[in-house]
């Protein structure tokens, strides 16, 4: 067991000295480190985030919106359904 703690310490100081040798190679490193947060993401504080995921809803978008809520509109209307799938559709519709 003794054995297995120096071999990790030894392996964990091999690997802080790697990372200080990266460090001294140039200030980009550095300035990558900064710009983003203790969990590897880009940091705030250089702005809105605006990047290539965001997704405006285009016209197909909008019409397949439309239809689902129409749809979800005639089943409540349809006072067969169970009052479980009745209460379940009337939580699906934004509040009035």
């Amino acid at each position: 067991m003794r054995e297995g703690a120096q071999q990790m310490m030894q392996n964990m100081q091999q690997q802080a000295g790697e990372q200080g040798r990266r460090g001294e190679r140039g200030r980009h490193g550095e300035q990558a480190r900064r710009d983003n947060d203790p969990l590897g993401r880009q940091s705030r504080s250089r702005g809105p985030q605006l990047g290539d995921d965001t997704k405006v809803p285009d016209e197909i978008d909008a019409q397949r919106a439309r239809e689902i809520l129409e749809a979800i509109r005639k089943r409540l209307g349809e006072f067969q359904r169970p009052k479980l799938e009745l209460d379940y559709l009337d939580r699906l519709l934004p509040t009035r």
